[in-house]
């Protein structure tokens, strides 16, 4: 017999998916419910970062409104929803900054005349707190990543606990969410299962 052919199951159970990617998948599935929110916040932080003036504006209404945060504005991957949750978790800290820019910039005011055209806004109360929410539930799918991902040292010893993890979160996430996380939890879960 042939060491090739003395393989358990034909590999089935050996080949294991890369899991920082099945969090990618499932998240990026989640936040396709919430989009619109996500959205308006992402064309605020890319006006504001477009231009020098506009970001040096900006920096002067933060510190006019003694805004402690020291995070720079990032603009998002939209792809990448690390980076989608990194910029909404730094712009949600500068929403005071955001709403006084709309009413001092004309120039801003005239960006969301024409994203009105396009059927966009500005984030209103709504959209921030819908973020704050997105924020929260999100952290956990961020600091798993976190912990997982790693390409000087190996991961395998932590797949276990952390998908058992991932698993608890979503299960519980799905029985206690009410409006905005329900129908976003409902689609990861699904997509979780998938895997």
């Amino acid at each position: 017999m042939r060491i090739k052919d003395d393989v358990i199951r034909q590999h089935h159970f050996i080949h294991i998916r890369c899991f920082a990617h099945i969090i990618n998948l499932i998240v990026v599935e989640g936040l396709k419910e919430i989009d619109d929110s996500i959205t308006r916040v992402r064309s605020i932080v890319r006006y504001v970062r477009a231009s020098p003036q506009r970001l040096a504006k900006f920096k002067a209404i933060t510190e006019q409104l003694q805004i402690g945060c020291s995070s720079m504005l990032c603009l998002d991957v939209p792809t990448r929803w690390n980076s989608t949750y990194i910029m909404l978790d730094v712009a949600q800290k500068y929403q005071r900054a955001f709403e006084q820019m709309e009413v001092e910039d004309e120039g801003l005011r005239y960006a969301l005349l024409e994203l009105a055209g396009q059927g966009l806004s500005a984030p209103d109360a709504h959209d921030w707190t819908s973020v704050r929410y997105l924020i929260q539930f999100l952290k956990f799918f961020y600091d798993i990543t976190m912990r997982i991902f790693g390409s000087k040292y190996t991961t395998a010893n932590l797949y276990f606990s952390e998908l058992s993890e991932l698993h608890f979160h979503l299960k519980n996430s799905c029985a206690d969410s009410r409006g905005l996380l329900s129908a976003m939890t409902a689609r990861m879960k699904t997509k979780y299962d998938k895997y």
